[in-house]
């Protein structure tokens, strides 16, 4: 039987076939019986090589992150472009939501969120207000990945379609405002604003009557 002769390649094909279900159903909806269907495996195979339902779904968000690291091109390239790239990956991002939507906020992330978000982060220097790096990053990742999952509510505040080349514009011109804000980029190529004009001070003397 295959399964037994390549594992790696049955592991493979259980993550593949997951990954659609989670990001379909979420957490709590997946079922193993369907993700066993669509892998072409036995149930058990599954609880072999994961454990649970939990474990799978912890496995294929690594799995899904370790890919996504690689193609927003987290090793090189600027911080505008790899959000631009994120936002595009709906399975990232609806394994993003359905996690936030499943989990306790105060409960630990999965590993492989602080390792793709320490790398993405690198990419922002905020040396000159390093206790507020996190909240930075986290308002770039709002602009990015609000709209991507969304669309209504960024449609009824921009008036735009989200998924239209204008809408994408103006969310790349407030993105790369925003790395220039906080300090990342390439300071000298920044547009900094535009001088404030000094008011001429005026001198007045008081004739005062005795």
């Amino acid at each position: 039987m295959t399964a037994q002769r390549d594992p790696k390649r049955t592991q493979r094909r259980i993550l593949q076939a997951a990954r659609e279900e989670f990001a379909e159903h979420g957490p709590a909806g997946a079922r193993v019986d369907r993700v066993a269907q669509r892998a072409g495996v036995n149930k058990r195979m599954i609880y072999h090589y994961f454990d649970s339902k939990d474990g799978l779904f912890r496995a294929v968000l690594a799995w899904v992150l370790e890919d996504a690291m690689a193609e927003v091109d987290l090793d090189g390239g600027d911080l505008a472009r790899s959000l631009e790239l994120l936002a595009q990956r709906d399975d990232v991002l609806r394994l993003w939501v359905w996690e936030a939507l499943t989990r306790d906020a105060s409960a630990p992330a999965n590993p492989a969120w602080g390792t793709f978000l320490d790398r993405l982060g690198s990419k922002l220097r905020t040396a000159d207000v390093e206790e507020a790096a996190g909240h930075s990053l986290l308002a770039l990742l709002a602009v990015a990945i609000v709209p991507a999952v969304l669309g209504p509510l960024s449609n009824r505040v921009t008036g735009l379609d989200p998924r239209g080349e204008v809408f994408r514009r103006g969310q790349a011109r407030v993105i790369e405002r925003l790395i220039g804000l906080f300090g990342g980029g390439d300071p000298e190529s920044s547009v900094a604003p535009p001088p404030r004009a000094r008011r001429p001070r005026v001198r007045y003397r008081y004739r005062w009557s005795t």
